[in-house]
């Protein structure tokens, strides 16, 4: 008897949750065209999917790495699945997968999920991205860290790496002189 209550319960808490709104398993939007196309490449892109979900560190990679072969609208729907499974296997798991690729691939990524947040029907996915997933956005985010790096190498070689004096001299140089040095060495 005390069982049944028990499950009775339960059964009556999560159809009250499903009913206010909050999702207990949450589902992330699969494009049927990106499964083909996964299919013809010989990608079994649904289980790889549902190994993410379940948090296999190496299937959110192939998922993310999955981006570079997704053209045009299916990979703007890619980038939705992405979004969603982003929200689904939490922010610093996608970090680290998305921190192992090559620069192009992470520019790639983070352009996919910003332009998925446009497409999304889910209201708390429209927040900007750097908020949402600060982690990810922070992996993704190639510029940031080029800008970052150019400041760090500046601020270290100083304000003597520039001779103006040098400068100053090879506006007076004719430019046959510089051709014949130039020769030489």
């Amino acid at each position: 008897m005390r069982k049944i209550l028990f499950f009775c319960c339960a059964l009556s808490a999560a159809l009250s949750l499903t009913q206010c709104g909050i999702n207990t398993d949450p589902e992330i939007t699969v494009s049927d065209t990106v499964v083909k196309t996964a299919k013809a490449a010989k990608f079994d892109y649904v289980a790889t999917l549902e190994k993410a979900r379940k948090g296999d560190n190496d299937a959110i990679k192939l998922v993310f790495d999955y981006t570079r072969f997704a053209d045009g609208l299916e990979g703007f729907d890619h980038g939705l699945t992405c979004l969603e499974m982003i929200q689904v296997v939490g922010d610093a798991p996608s970090a680290g997968a998305c921190g192992t690729f090559k620069p192009g691939l992470k520019k790639l990524i983070l352009e996919r999920l910003i332009h998925a947040q446009t497409m999304t029907k889910k209201e708390p996915l429209k927040t900007p991205i750097q908020q949402l997933f600060p982690l990810t956005y922070s992996a993704l985010n190639v510029m940031e860290k080029v800008a970052t790096d150019t400041a760090a190498t500046v601020q270290q070689m100083g304000t003597k790496a520039i001779k103006l004096d040098s400068l100053a001299k090879l506006k007076n140089v004719d430019p046959a002189q510089f051709q014949k040095e130039a020769e030489k060495k």
